[in-house]
Formats: C-alpha cells, structure tokens, sequence
C-alpha cells in the first residue's frame, strides 16, 4: 500500500514527488502558472550499422553533436484555467509564431525545487480553448502548443 509523502518521514522508503506542485518560467524573468504540462520526454538519437559480414548482427552507435542538433522538432503541451489576473495579461501576448527562450519547469517539494527541466528555445505552433458549452459547469482552458530544440533535465 502507498503512503503519502507526510506519513514516510523516518523511513529509508523514497520520497514520491507530487506531480501538481511546478513552476514555469519563460526566460528568466517571467514566471507563469499552468495546471498540467504535458510531453516532458527526452531521448538519445541512434544511427543502427548491419554488419555485412555477419548475419542478423547489427551495432548501436549514438547520434554525434552534429546530427543531434538536426534532430526533428518536439512539442510541448501546457494548458492553464483563463482567469482575469496578473498571469492572464502575459499569457495573452503567447500567442502563435511568438519565439521563446529559456524556458525552465521547475519541479517543487514543499516549495523547493528538486527537479529541472530546461528548453533552450521554442516556438509556440498553436494556441487553443477548451469547448465552450453553456450546459456543463467547467474552467475555460487555455492550451499552448510549443515546438522546441529539445527539453534536458538540470540538476538542482
């Protein structure tokens, strides 16, 4: 049975990182709430070599700096509740086409951060709301769609 990260305290179990407490932050002044971001996912590039001479025998060899740097774009997902605060005047200018830099997810327990993400520069390819529907009693969302280089975990 899983505990809640309060009741382990005195234990030699880990600690489970809550997925809801996170910040973002675009360049290195902004900072920008939003409820789910979506597609954090990284990976190591691969060339795959047969070996002529042997059958069914192929090697693995890591992509080099060069062809890693012409990799296909990624996309990022992140969506928020629109509301009539501070954060909904800036988030109003992320609109298509808008070029981004320095964007950090910061990953938080009890308000310090133990996990980074960092992307180096993207482009936000497309800006949406949810449905707008009268009959059901729900939060407009607002979802941003960012292409970028490539996402990295930091260290703390």
């Amino acid at each position: 049975m899983m505990m809640p990260v309060d009741q382990k305290k005195g234990t030699d179990e880990p600690e489970l990182l809550p997925a809801y407490s996170f910040e973002v932050y675009f360049g290195n002044q902004v900072k920008i709430g939003f409820s789910r971001v979506s597609n954090l996912s990284f990976g190591q590039g691969i060339n795959t070599i047969l070996d002529g001479g042997k059958r069914g025998e192929y090697a693995m060899l890591r992509k080099s700096d060069r062809e890693r740097r012409h990799r296909r774009l990624d996309t990022i997902v992140m969506e928020r509740g629109v509301g009539t605060g501070a954060d909904d005047e800036v988030i109003r200018e992320l609109v298509s086409g808008v070029h981004l830099k320095n964007i950090m997810i910061k990953m938080l327990l009890q308000g310090k951060p133990v996990r980074m993400f960092a992307i180096d520069e993207g482009m936000i390819t497309r800006c949406s709301f949810s449905d707008l529907d009268a009959l059901r009693s729900e939060v407009l969302i607002r979802r941003l769609e960012i292409r970028h280089t490539g996402i990295e975990e930091v260290t703390v």
